[in-house]
């Protein structure tokens, strides 16, 4: 072998060496990082630790949890998770390749969940998520959205610890705290909220694509009359009186619909007989 080939041969095994130096102090662990200081478990669930070894070059290298020691009378865990058996407080330890980290672990029993009994809302709205456990020792311990989950993410979504309207629906927000609480959602969306003044012959329609709908009609005039001044019509429209209120009704639209409002007077009557419409979309 020649000088030249000689030296490029040295050059490159440098280089190899280099390389490889670089990427153990990338890849190898320099600590455990703990993203909470206290974890919090209820009674008859598991909960797993958030820690994760980070290199010299700052990357994750590792995210399983070992604990010491495994168990005791409060707790038990399987590397991974912490199942908590009884209330209690204890210190875990976490071990990795060396590192170790410190993880206050707090067990709570619920005895209920307080909060909203349930979320109504339109589309578009966006209504806070303030739910709490109290727990045996009498403690009110506030849940987090992690704790929490919608059934039908199409209807509502649940972000940042806000409830966010997105289409008319009925949904419901699972909250598991060692028990599970079902909140009933209904986003709905407002087609009409308005106090008309329709003059004698005149009338005033809404078109309504396919969906469920409550539609009230109120008289405001104050005629004894009442409703004989006023017709309500719709087109590819089922629809059946409300149980508990006159004034309501429920409709199905299965494809596009329309409903309108009409003053029966004959026209050049004297009297413009004011009314409330409300159409309010539910599916």
């Amino acid at each position: 072998m020649d000088r030249t080939k000689v030296l490029f041969a040295i050059a490159g095994a440098a280089l190899i060496g280099a390389g490889s130096a670089k990427a153990w102090w990338e890849f190898a662990p320099a600590r455990l990082v703990v993203t909470q200081d206290t974890l919090v478990v209820f009674v008859g669930q598991s909960e797993q630790v958030p820690i994760h070894a980070v290199s010299r070059g700052g990357r994750i290298v590792y995210s399983k949890e070992v604990f010491d020691p495994p168990s005791d009378d409060i707790y038990a865990a399987d590397h991974i998770n912490v199942d908590c058996r009884e209330a209690g407080e204890r210190e875990l330890t976490a071990r990795y390749r060396g590192l170790s980290a410190r993880i206050h672990l707090a067990c709570h029993k619920t005895v209920a969940i307080y909060g909203a009994q349930s979320f109504d809302m339109g589309v578009g709205d966006s209504i806070d998520v303030r739910l709490r456990a109290r727990v045996t020792d009498g403690r009110m311990i506030p849940l987090g959205e992690d704790r929490m989950r919608v059934s039908d993410t199409t209807v509502a979504e649940l972000r940042d610890s806000r409830l966010y309207g997105r289409r008319p629906g009925s949904a419901r927000l699972h909250v598991r705290a060692g028990v599970w609480s079902l909140v009933p959602i209904a986003v709905t969306e407002r087609l009409a909220h308005d106090t008309l003044e329709l003059r004698p012959g005149e009338f005033r329609k809404w078109p309504l694509p396919a969906g469920r709908y409550d539609i009230a009609v109120r008289d405001l005039s104050g005629s004894p009359r009442g409703f004989a001044e006023f017709e309500m019509s719709g087109a590819g429209t089922r629809c059946v009186p409300a149980r508990m209120d006159p004034d309501l009704i429920h409709c199905l639209v299965t494809d596009t619909g329309v409903v309108a409002v009409h003053n029966k007077l004959a026209e050049g009557a004297p009297r413009s007989p004011r009314t409330f419409v409300s159409i309010v979309r539910t599916q």
